[in-house]
């Protein structure tokens, strides 16, 4: 016999199923190990206004301080390299190698000549 009491009481179960399915949708599955949506560094490529390659690295998530390892280009034909270098929080980091080349790709100075 259908009452009006089974009703309410089918309705409830109802309602805390789809309550259930809701949460348990928006956990995501998986679990623990730290924010997997943090923001990661990019590799760019900077230009000069002539089209040419004027740096290649990576800036810190949200900001435009280089971090890690940046290769700078000369603003001449075949845009030979100039310098490679490795930043840390945008502050160039001269603990690490470097090197700076002469247009002519020769060695003008590195690590070595401090």
């Amino acid at each position: 016999m259908i009452t009006t009491k089974n009703v309410l009481f089918s309705l409830c179960q109802l309602a805390l199923a789809v309550i259930l399915i809701v949460v348990l949708a928006s956990c995501g599955g998986g679990g623990g190990g730290g924010d997997s949506s943090a923001p990661t560094s990019k590799e760019v490529t900077l230009t000069y206004p002539s089209g040419r390659i004027m740096a290649v690295g990576e800036y810190e998530p949200g900001t435009t301080n280089k971090t890690g390892s940046w290769k700078e280009y000369f603003d001449q034909e075949g845009s030979p390299q100039q310098w490679l270098r490795n930043y840390t929080a945008g502050t160039w980091d001269k603990s690490k190698d470097w090197t700076e080349w002469n247009a002519d790709a020769s060695i003008r100075d590195d690590k070595s000549d401090e």
